[in-house]
């Protein structure tokens, strides 16, 4: 966001550290630097990580990291912040973020829990995310929304399930 006042930005309080991978261009992380400064939210982002490989097989791809303090704390400013418009400020955070190649993981390593955010999740996702309606543990530490249930679940029971199903 140009033109922000003083007073504006004193009146940002949220701040987060985001890591791309090391290949990400500069325009890609400008458009990144630019949906934060559109959400009100001061990111300081670094385009450090390597992918992991073994010869020629990818085993750990790109994941973009946006670490936050604490979670409940990150979305329910977040929707104070913006109010109604809440769920379009986290669908173009996230957009910006997807680059076309993976989804983003808003991590907290006070609550040490992970959020795995998708594009296009419902309206009651983001309602859930602003009110603070999420477990505050996983056994592998991550959540991922369950559409079938409408709510946030441990994303290793989600795997579980979607398992043994097949």
């Amino acid at each position: 966001m140009t033109g922000l006042t003083r007073d504006s930005q004193q009146q940002r309080s949220l701040t987060v550290e985001v890591t791309l991978e090391n290949t990400a261009s500069e325009s890609e992380i400008a458009a990144i630097k630019a949906a934060f400064e559109r959400a009100q939210v001061d990111a300081a982002i670094s385009a450090s990580y390597q992918a992991k490989s073994f010869g020629a097989e990818v085993v750990i791809a790109l994941v973009v990291l946006v670490a936050v303090p604490y979670l409940k704390a990150f979305f329910g400013k977040l929707g104070e912040l913006h109010g109604e418009a809440f769920n379009d400020v986290m669908r173009n955070l996230v957009n910006s973020l997807s680059r076309g190649r993976t989804k983003p993981v808003v991590e907290s390593r006070a609550d040490q829990l992970e959020i795995l955010l998708e594009d296009d999740l419902p309206d009651e996702a983001w309602r859930q995310l602003r009110d603070g309606e999420f477990p505050s543990e996983a056994e592998l530490n991550q959540l991922r929304f369950d559409r079938n249930a409408s709510r946030w679940r441990d994303a290793f029971d989600l795997a579980k399930e979607e398992f043994e199903g097949e």
